[in-house]
């Protein structure tokens, strides 16, 4: 065999190789499997990275199975996956190439700060293992899962290298000498799993999960098991010594977490967890464990800006606080219902429920009423940050179809919303007067605290009698007369405000285009009234009339002297969703549901979390908010609840989401219809996929099928191809053309 060539001959060489494609810069060096270039692709005048085998490497290597091999990796797109875009050979050296990811890698980083903090390593094992399960499911194994193979950038963990190593082992020599045999290491050492270290043939995805628990370990103790051993000693480490208990090392961390890291490190394959989707899952879990789903709090509508794009396995926009706000979601994850045997529920002391006033006038032109008055000690209470009031929308869902009418309804509302006080109230007519009057009951006995004694207003604004209940409502359960002041010195909002605000909200969720009016008109009837601009915000953000949406935020903010903390938080809010400033908007969002547990802040939750890609968060936030968004005729939810079972690799109930929403919200059958490409790729089922394509090209009045379900077939291709079969791909995209 040839003596291996000089550095600068192979630079030299691998340059006139590639002179016309990529322009050489400079040498970043490699391990034992490859030379590594940062190179200028010169077509696109992009930067990337061209790794090199060294000769003897290449001499013990088939060529084209190591091409094929390097192909088939490059399929993977994933978020957290540096992906690899081309193989060649260079004078009978192959190379591939791959982005020039700016930042540093993972090693770097341990070596500066040692041990990380919990929050930032959950972040990125979480990152680490939803790329290893996405690979897995793939028929991809890594191999060589280690801090230097970990790149981290924008804030975000990119695992690079997928597929190299099963190219050199798979495409190894059959004479016995093969790549191994040159101590070129498939693998490192120091991750090995065991059955790695001892060359069992039969090694699986397995020993990725292996590999991953040492990375976890090192983490978050800055170093590994059995570090400071030789390479011999280490191999012989992992197949017959147990590591010491993390919990010993690093006596902080969260427990749940501490025996996930031990699992994956168990010496047989069969007692870690059997899948890396198992360890994604397992990570939320401890970040939401079960009982509820703490969520941030803000319009309920899925807005352009965080739309998250049908191909789940590309495209989708990453954030540094995505797991510290998943974090934050754990505060409240027992805000919802939690009932235990013989005991009800348990009841949180700060929060308060007012349900909608009964209308006992006998005129249905003043059921209206019964919400404004909800609505309004709602926020007169929320003001005083004396106590934390549940969302008008949220008591209404947990009223269900009897509404305020129900017999049962403080239970029905402590058990949904674990308010341990309950304002229940009702208005009458005496003549032209209105006459309203409210109790407070303790939910824990369902006993009357206080009967507030009635107040009178005049029928054409009821606000008079209202207010005058605030007051007597305020000085029953706000401790604190300053709060109390504070709100009493303001002048409540002006009823036609109120009309407007709620009329704006039931056509919200049909047309938010014609909603906008509704708001403008209650603000301009009362620009103290804080409701309508968070609302009016939303439906100008979700048509991408951005200045619009921020002229909302402006007239807001000329009033923030007189805004209490929830007000403030409202605008904060405002202003982080009109600037898409991601890391900033779900601890705002947190903080809001914390004050009011609204449904509607459910399904937000949901959207966010699969905008993150934490799905099984995303799954529980919209259950919670499925009966509400599902009577109101928002297409969204089935949407993302289609999405959500779809990152779970769960495609069978992605179809069944899409079939019960077509059943419950007719408005959105076409958009659901059209989503079933993307379980149908899931499923592999071509030929569901060629019939619908089939209905929808059928259906498509422009006779050159340039419409809107010419892009639906483009759209699930990339779908077919993400999931590997390239063939049905092929034929929807030709279906589009021919």
């Amino acid at each position: 065999m040839d003596a291996p060539l000089p550095s600068a001959d192979l630079r030299d060489q691998l340059q006139a190789t590639l002179s016309g494609s990529y322009t050489l810069e400079r040498e970043l060096g490699g391990g034992g499997m490859a030379r590594v270039f940062v190179a200028e692709e010169t077509a696109l005048g992009r930067k990337v990275v061209i790794k090199v085998l060294p000769p003897e490497t290449a001499a013990q290597v088939s060529h084209e199975r190591f091409k094929r091999e390097i192909l088939l990796a490059a399929r993977l797109q994933h978020p957290h996956i540096v992906p690899l875009h081309s193989a060649g050979e260079s004078n009978g050296l192959p190379y591939f190439t791959m982005p020039f990811v700016e930042g540093e890698s993972l090693r770097v980083r341990l070596a500066r700060h040692g041990e990380l903090p919990v929050s930032d390593a959950m972040r990125m094992l979480r990152e680490i293992a939803s790329a290893l399960a996405y690979a897995h499911e793939r028929g991809i194994v890594h191999r060589d899962i280690k801090p230097d193979n970990v790149l981290l950038s924008g804030g975000s963990a990119m695992v690079t290298d997928f597929g190299v190593a099963k190219a050199l082992s798979a495409s190894s020599t059959a004479d016995g000498s093969g790549v191994t045999s040159l101590g070129v290491a498939i693998g490192t050492p120091a991750y090995m799993a065991p059955e790695q270290a001892s060359a069992d043939p039969a090694v699986d995805h397995r020993a990725d999960i292996y590999a991953f628990g040492v990375l976890a370990y090192e983490l978050l103790t800055g170093q590994p098991p059995f570090s400071g051993r030789t390479p011999q000693n280490l191999l012989a480490a992992h197949v017959t010594e147990s590591p010491e208990a993390i919990g010993k090392r690093r006596a902080s961390l969260p427990p749940a977490l501490a025996a996930l890291v031990m699992r994956c490190l168990e010496k047989r394959p069969a007692d870690r967890p059997q899948s890396a989707a198992d360890v994604v899952h397992a990570l939320d879990e401890i970040t939401t464990p079960s009982g509820g789903t703490t969520l941030p709090g803000t319009t309920p509508h899925g807005t352009v800006s965080n739309a998250v794009p049908m191909v789940a396995a590309g495209g989708v926009r990453r954030w540094r606080t995505a797991l510290a706000a998943a974090l934050v979601l754990v505060a409240g994850i027992s805000a919802y219902t939690v009932w235990r045997a013989n005991r009800g529920p348990e009841l949180d002391a700060r929060r308060v429920a007012v349900v909608p006033f009964v209308n006992l006038t006998g005129d249905s032109a003043l059921s209206v009423v019964g919400r404004v008055a909800a609505e309004e000690l709602a926020r007169s209470i929320a003001q005083t940050d004396s106590a934390d009031v549940v969302a008008s929308t949220a008591v209404e869902a947990a009223l269900g179809a009897a509404g305020n009418a129900a017999t049962d309804a403080v239970q029905l509302v402590a058990r949904a919303t674990r308010a341990s006080l309950v304002v229940l109230g009702s208005y009458s007519k005496v003549g032209d007067s209105l006459r309203v009057q409210a109790s407070l009951v303790d939910a824990r006995t369902g006993k009357v605290i206080r009967a507030l004694d009635p107040t009178m207003g005049t029928v054409a604004d009821p606000m008079t009698a209202i207010g005058a209940l605030r007051e007597r409502l305020l000085g029953s359960i706000v401790s604190g007369d300053v709060a109390r002041q504070v709100v009493l010195g303001s002048v409540p909002p002006k009823y036609s405000a109120y009309l407007e605000y709620l009329a704006g909200w039931r056509m919200f969720v049909k047309d938010q285009r014609a909603s906008r009016a509704f708001y403008e008109r209650a603000i301009a009837l009362d620009s103290t009234f804080i409701k309508p601009y968070r609302l009016l915000a939303a439906a100008y953000r979700n048509a991408s009339l951005f200045d619009e949406a921020e002229r909302v935020a402006d007239k807001l903010e000329a009033q923030r002297q007189r805004l209490s903390s929830y007000d403030r938080l409202q605008l904060e809010q405002i202003r982080a969703q009109n600037h898409r400033v991601a890391d900033e908007i779900l601890p705002l969002v947190q903080q809001l549901y914390a004050r009011s547990g609204d449904p509607l802040d459910a399904h937000l939750i949901g959207s966010w979390a699969l905008q993150v890609l934490m799905p099984v968060v995303a799954l529980k936030a919209l259950q919670l908010s499925d009966s509400m968004m599902t009577a109101s005729g928002w297409t969204g939810q089935a949407r993302d609840v289609a999405l959500a079972q779809h990152q779970l690799g769960d495609f069978r109930a992605e179809l069944a989401a899409l079939e019960r929403g077509t059943r419950l919200v007719p408005a959105g059958a076409v958009e659901y219809r059209n989503t079933r490409l993307r379980a149908y790729a899931g499923l592999r089922d071509g030929a569901a996929a060629l019939a619908l394509a089939d209905t929808l090209l059928r259906s498509e009045s422009d006779p050159n099928q340039t419409g809107p379900s010419a892009a639906v077939l483009y759209t699930g291709a990339r779908e077919f191809e993400a999931h590997g079969d390239t063939v049905t791909a092929g034929r929807l995209r030709s279906m589009v053309l021919d």
